[in-house]
């Protein structure tokens, strides 16, 4: 087993106090102009909050609370809504928050997502209104459930990349990367929780002790932290971009190769 030795002065930090709440007033306005009284609540959580957000490359994570009468499913409103919310946040631009991205979702205040587990207390932040009773944290044994199920998912999803981008340009392969560093973070804790170790311990970890957690269970080339230690300064020239779509090629086959191995 190599050691994992990872460039903890190069990335990992929480995002600025004043740029979350900047961002979040922004956010809760557009909201508010789209779902008006139907808006019951809008939490903020991630990296930002964990302390591991990368400048340019981490996202903005809120989940919106609404009405059920303006939703279409638990986690879809109405269409007309949709494209609305599209026309307030089309000129949001998340590098002004040094951000790589919003991620925004929309979940029934009444009807929260059957195959979703609610984030645990602790880990997100109240930005307006109040998180929902259906938000309320299930028995440890859901989120264990759900790491299994994720464990699988990502281990289809990050093989089947290359198929998808062959024909892609250049100028995409960065989208990708992003895209793909989502479900490699994801291992650095469905991993742990996997091999049985407590899921609250392990979603309240920042992603440095998630990946020194995780490397010695089931990833032999070290290929989590050799991930996000390239990852900074980001955007990456193309070569750093394909280096990181290979490495995380290798996360994937060293977490399959390990829950095949169970």
């Amino acid at each position: 087993m190599l050691p994992t030795v990872m460039r903890e002065d190069a990335w990992g930090r929480p995002l600025d106090p004043k740029t979350c709440e900047e961002a979040s007033r922004k956010v809760v306005a557009s909201l508010k102009r789209v779902f008006g009284s139907a808006l019951t609540g809008v939490i903020f959580k991630g990296s930002a909050l964990k302390g591991d957000f990368i400048a340019f490359w981490s996202d903005l994570d809120f989940h919106a609370f609404v009405a059920s009468a303006e939703m279409s499913s638990a986690r879809e409103p109405h269409r007309h809504l949709a494209l609305a919310l599209q026309r307030e946040f089309g000129t949001f631009v998340a590098e002004d928050f040094q951000a790589g991205s919003l991620q925004l979702y929309c979940i029934d205040a009444s009807n929260y997502p059957a195959d979703w587990v609610p984030s645990l207390p602790g880990t997100y932040q109240v930005v307006f209104g109040a998180a929902p009773e259906c938000f309320a944290p299930v028995d440890m044994g859901a989120y264990r459930r759900r790491a299994e199920q994720d464990l699988i998912g990502i281990c289809r999803f990050i093989p089947s990349l290359p198929a998808k981008i062959l024909d892609h340009p250049d100028s995409r392969l960065p989208g990708w990367a992003r895209r793909m560093g989502m479900d490699v973070k994801c291992l650095a804790y469905v991993v742990p929780i996997c091999a049985g170790n407590d899921p609250d311990r392990v979603w309240r970890l920042p992603l440095l002790e998630a990946i020194r957690l995780a490397e010695p269970i089931a990833f032999p080339s070290r290929a989590l932290s050799r991930f996000f230690d390239l990852v900074p300064p980001w955007p990456a020239d193309i070569g750093r971009t394909r280096k990181l779509i290979e490495l995380g090629l290798e996360a994937a086959d060293d977490a399959a190769a390990w829950r095949d191995s169970r």
